[in-house]
């Protein structure tokens, strides 16, 4: 199955399992989907997330079609470390980190 151009007649399934824990390919999302309030977020909010995404990547019609991209790689989880940091200062701006305000921590996949 081509997951980045699936049969019409699966899409509906497909946007069933997709969002369930174990079909999360990024340890991040699956995390969000898999203890939501260590992440300060429903579940749902994932989930309606990651539909959304697939829609679109799957709709050649929409604009913002375009700009999405999806990476299946082969393989098993490399990640070597986990770094989280504790501030007080909520201003925190870094590309490929996760900040929880609330918690006030930054935290990061290596």
């Amino acid at each position: 199955m081509n997951i980045q151009n699936p049969k019409g007649y699966l899409v509906n399934d497909l946007l069933q399992v997709l969002v369930k824990a174990e079909n999360i390919g990024d340890l991040h999302l699956k995390m969000m989907v898999k203890y939501p309030q260590q992440f300060s977020i429903k579940k749902e909010i994932v989930e309606m997330f990651l539909r959304a995404f697939y829609k679109i990547l799957w709709n050649k019609e929409n604009d913002l079609y375009r700009k999405l991209e999806l990476d299946v790689l082969l393989g098993d989880h490399t990640e070597s470390a986990f770094v989280e940091v504790r501030s007080e200062d909520v201003n925190f701006n870094y590309p490929n980190f996760y900040f929880n305000r609330h918690a006030k921590k930054l935290n990061c996949l290596l």
